[in-house]
């Protein structure tokens, strides 16, 4: 009998896992149940900032962890750091998956140093981001969050600032910096509104702009053309600062910046400039480099800016398709089938010996 471990968080609870790894549990598996409990979301998100920004040597996992995992085939977490005495202490560990797209959480190094398979969950939340990145798009440019947040203190105002160059999607060009998963689903809806679209990732085919009917142009002609600027990259050395103060300047005046991704892709102080100056006509910002955002930050006191506390990716649908897409995968594993390689961050580690070890029936 395989020894499954999993570890639950504050995001995605054991009780939501065991939900979800159902069909695992009827099989000839031993599921373990760990809890990596924040006493409040406040402290939940200190706790995944410290892990995005100083990965999993920053954080402790639960003592009971160490104990579940010295005899586990497979570890399975969301948020959990794996530490690399966590990985020397799991003496028979065959796969690491976590059901979510990033992997700051573990020590990847340690991993594959063992050649131990890294799966993730990569595009489990794109419908969820990607439907929230249209509606901050909406809400900032044709005032539905300035307007409400005035009609509830007593004011029918319909004339505002951007009375004079507010346009239909239709007649707008959207610039998608990033074209992942995400990047591509929010393609789809906007082309469902006629937007004329322009894209920018180094890392990705043509074909797949081509596919989504997307044009593919450098950053310097994306930001100098769009109408909207909205991001969804990750977080590397290399995107830091990737819209930094030239990319703003470039910039139209009546253009719009949308960021649902992470807040240092855009250099911060130089996008508060923009928007004091009314150099940009707008933004709408789901994340920010220091969360909660302070009261002090320029962002609160922006009339031209719709802020939300990063709920992009926060609906019930997106959770559980993380553990669904990992459940799935390891059902397919353990009956001798292969998995989609892009799940895989290290695919080469899955040798025809290792799929014998984690066969179950």
């Amino acid at each position: 009998m395989k020894t499954v471990v999993v570890v639950g968080d504050n995001a995605i609870p054991v009780t939501l896992f065991k939900e979800e790894f159902a069909g695992l549990e009827q099989k000839n598996v031993a599921l373990r149940w760990v809890q990596w409990q924040a006493p409040s979301a406040a402290e939940f998100s200190r706790w995944t900032r410290s892990l995005e920004q100083r990965g999993p040597e920053s954080m402790e996992a639960p003592a009971e962890l160490v104990d579940a995992v010295a005899d586990c085939d497979v570890l399975v977490v969301h948020w959990c750091p794996v530490q690399s005495d966590l990985v020397r202490a799991a003496a028979n560990l065959r796969l690491v998956a976590t059901a979510r797209a990033g992997l700051e959480n573990l020590a990847l190094e340690s991993l594959r140093e063992r050649r131990i398979p890294i799966m993730h969950a990569l595009g489990r939340n794109a419908d969820t981001v990607a439907d929230y990145t249209v509606g901050l798009l909406l809400a900032e440019s044709r005032n539905i969050a300035r307007g409400h947040e005035l009609l509830r203190k007593g004011e029918w105002r319909r004339a505002y600032p951007n009375a004079e160059f507010i346009t239909d999607l239709s007649d707008s060009v959207v610039g998608i910096v990033g074209f992942g998963h995400i990047g591509r689903q929010v393609a789809r809806r906007l082309a469902a509104f006629g937007a004329k679209l322009i894209g920018y990732d180094p890392y990705v085919a043509d074909k797949a702009f081509t596919s989504c009917g997307v044009t593919r142009v450098v950053l310097d002609d994306l930001v100098a053309r769009a109408d909207y600027v909205t991001i969804h990259v990750r977080l590397t050395e290399s995107t830091r600062d990737l819209i930094g103060r030239r990319q703003l300047r470039m910039m139209k005046p009546t253009a719009y910046l949308i960021n649902t991704a992470r807040a240092a892709v855009v250099n911060q102080e130089a996008l508060a400039e923009a928007l004091q100056s009314g150099h940009l006509a707008g933004a709408a910002l789901d994340v920010f480099e220091e969360e909660p955002l302070p009261p002090s930050s320029p962002f609160m006191g922006l009339s031209n800016v719709t802020i939300t506390p990063h709920l992009a990716g926060r609906t019930v649908s997106g959770y559980r398709k993380g553990p669904r897409m990992v459940c799935n995968a390891l059902c397919a594993m353990a009956s001798g089938q292969r998995v989609d390689e892009s799940l895989l961050v290290n695919a080469d580690a899955v040798t025809d010996e290792l799929m014998r070890k984690l066969r179950i029936w």
